[in-house]
């Protein structure tokens, strides 16, 4: 059989192709041409495989431009080759179903030449050509079709999933009367019987709910009305004879041309909202006449507030101000007019004296907590033109007599003539201080003076015998030389408190410098019992120091911290950069100090069980050498220690400190 002849056959076997071969089945007989000009120019892709090995024979140019394959590479694939690894065995079943006969049509995942996927409804039937048993499949593209399936798919699920998850009933009718569709939650409310909702009636359904309804004949009417009114939209409430209420809200569907496809139904249960309502009605006239007697009590507290001396704000329940006493509107800057109904934050604006962090609001935590708070120590008031002024407070619940919370009283006064008469307290202090230190000093020089002062006779006296016994003479020497070194190292701390020697400084990463002292600190004290906390900010600017005095502040702090802990508890170290400054935080949970104690822990020879005497005041010399603040903070006895110490951030581009 010639080729054209063959091309002719697998023609004739084309389903699309039915009516016009048999049209013209004449014509064709007549002209084998015409075949091939069939062959080689139908839409679909025409693929000939042989039935034994699977390999193609025959393509026509649509199966080339569908595939990616010249007819020359066809002829040397087969069937395996145009179809995905993980569906072969199902495409090799459903090859040799449409070989028996079994079924004709299979939709098939397919690959082209440059691996693309796509699907392929396949018309196949078997035939003889050339002495071959063949397969003769006719392929169409319906990878699209098959989106478009799976979109729709998609946009059902989603829409059937909305409509059970909603708290609504909902019901959808045809133009006809007919139920579309409806969810559980309108079955549920209505009390449906399973019968009548599978009718898909709306009239049945409508019919077997009449009976619960308070006045059936008005809602009848409102249905029928907008079923015969197809263009709008109704909402209304819907009384039940069981006391239930209903909302009820209905609206067309229309097309995009505006074509009336029926009517949904939504149904919400809102029973509880009505009871709220009623009972908001019932209990207005309790707060009206609560509001006026508050209005009283208001006025006694106003009274009240302006004849105290300290500065007293009153917030509400949500930390809003609603009173300000004379005092108060003074050191705040604010007027109550100004002040009423805004946040405290924004008129009492505080800050850490040494540090310039904020606080914790003290009414914040007393909303929270509902317990008394007093302020931290160094606590700075910024008034609204900007005058700083410290200040001591507290902060206190206000409860009704039920326990129930009201609001917050804050009551603060100005620090600055305490300040004052501190500040000359100190002066007469460091008066005595430095006779202390003189004592101290004489002290410390004395015990190794009076050695060194003894061994010297010791050694002269030797020196004067006939035979001078050199080891005893250079252990007495060596003695000697011992005591000089302390007195050179008494001088030596001395001058590292009265003035800090310039040492050579360089750029320190303050988080590699803290690291260091942690290794030196855990060769000579046991950290294993203590849980060191590192909260180390990334990528931390340098600080210009001399490592050697910024790793034994570092150790003085920690030693003093392990010591305050008794070797357990929690240590956390963190570093931060703030406003040109780098924050270096020590905080331990350990015994604390008092807070009368926290003005002098930095002076030299003073000393307690919390704090060393002159390591600190040194610590504070090397510190201050830098242009830098450090701070001892601590809520008393027991509530454990806060050290911060500021650094200026080494500015590299200007070779220098910011």
């Amino acid at each position: 059989m010639g080729s054209e002849k063959i091309l002719g056959q697998i023609i004739e076997s084309s389903p699309d192709y039915i009516t016009v071969r048999k049209r013209a089945e004449e014509e064709l007989r007549e002209s084998e041409a015409k075949y091939k000009t069939l062959f080689t120019g139908a839409v679909e892709g025409i693929l000939v495989a042989d039935l034994q090995t699977k390999q193609f024979r025959h393509v026509n140019p649509a199966a080339c431009r569908m595939f990616g394959y010249t007819e020359e590479e066809f002829s040397r694939i087969g069937v395996a080759d145009i179809h995905p690894k993980e569906s072969l065995n199902y495409v090799l079943s459903e090859f040799e179903a449409q070989a028996r006969g079994k079924k004709t049509l299979a939709q098939l995942p397919c690959l082209r030449k440059d691996g693309t996927l796509f699907y392929a409804n396949i018309n196949a039937i078997s035939m003889v050509i050339d002495g071959h048993k063949c397969n003769v499949g006719f392929f169409t593209d319906i990878t699209e079709y098959k989106r478009t399936e799976e979109e729709l798919k998609f946009r059902n699920i989603l829409l059937s999933t909305e409509q059970e998850a909603s708290i609504d009933g909902i019901l959808v009718v045809d133009d006809n009367g007919k139920i579309l569709s409806f969810n559980r939650r309108f079955v549920d409310l209505w009390g449906i019987p399973p019968d009548v909702i599978a009718t898909k009636s709306d009239d049945l359904a409508l019919k077997s709910v009449m009976y619960k309804l308070a006045n059936p004949q008005q809602f009848l009417e409102k249905v029928q009305y907008l079923y015969e009114h197809k263009q709008d939209t109704s909402r209304d409430e819907i009384a039940l004879k069981d006391g239930r209420t209903f909302d009820r809200y209905s609206a067309p569907m229309l097309g995009s041309d505006s074509k009336y496809y029926g009517r949904v139904w939504y149904f919400r249960d809102i029973t509880a909202s009505k009871a709220a309502e009623k009972m908001i009605i019932a209990t207005k006239e309790k707060v009206e006449t609560a509001n006026r007697r508050l209005g009283e009590i208001v006025g006694e507290l106003s009274v009240t507030l302006r004849s105290i001396g300290d500065a007293v704000v009153v917030t509400d329940e949500e930390g809003l101000v609603v009173r300000m006493n004379p005092v108060a509107e003074q050191l705040t800057g604010w007027s109550q007019t100004e002040a009423n109904g805004r946040p405290l934050a924004e008129i009492f604006n505080i800050l850490n004296e040494y540090t310039r962090l904020p606080p914790e609001n003290p009414v914040e935590r007393v909303i929270r907590e509902k317990i008394v708070v007093g302020l931290a120590n160094h606590t700075v008031l910024i008034s609204k033109d900007g005058t700083e002024l410290p200040i001591a407070d507290s902060c206190a619940p206000i409860m009704d007599n039920k326990g129930r919370f009201l609001g917050v009283v804050l009551v603060f006064r100005d620090l600055r003539k305490e300040r004052e008469q501190e500040r000359a307290l100190r002066e007469t202090e460091k008066i005595v201080t430095m006779g202390h230190l003189a004592a101290g000093a004489a002290h410390e020089f004395n015990n190794p003076l009076g050695i060194i002062i003894g061994f010297a006779q010791v050694a002269l006296l030797e020196l004067t015998n006939d035979k001078v016994d050199h080891n005893k003479l250079k252990k007495t020497l060596e003695i000697i030389l011992r005591n000089s070194n302390r007195c050179k190292n008494i001088v030596a701390n001395l001058l590292d408190y009265g003035n800090v020697s310039v040492s050579e400084r360089t750029p320190l990463n303050v988080n590699e410098v803290i690291e260091e002292s942690l290794v030196l600190v855990g060769n000579q004290s046991t950290l294993d019992t203590i849980q060191i906390v590192k909260e180390y900010a990334k990528e931390i600017p340098n600080v210009m120091a001399n490592k050697t005095q910024l790793i034994q502040v570092f150790n003085n702090i920690l030693h003093n911290a392990i010591e305050a802990m008794k070797g357990h508890g929690i240590f956390r170290i963190t570093t931060r950069e703030i406003n040109d400054y780098i924050h270096v935080v020590f905080r331990d949970n350990g015994r604390g100090v008092k807070k009368e104690n926290l003005s002098k822990v930095f002076e030299p020879f003073f000393t307690t069980r919390e704090v060393g005497g002159l390591g600190l005041s040194v610590c504070a010399g090397i510190i201050k050498s830098y242009k830098g603040f450090i701070t001892l903070e601590s809520l008393g006895e027991g509530q454990g220690a806060t050290v911060t110490i500021r650094l200026p951030i080494y500015n590299t581009s200007q070779g220098g400190q910011k």
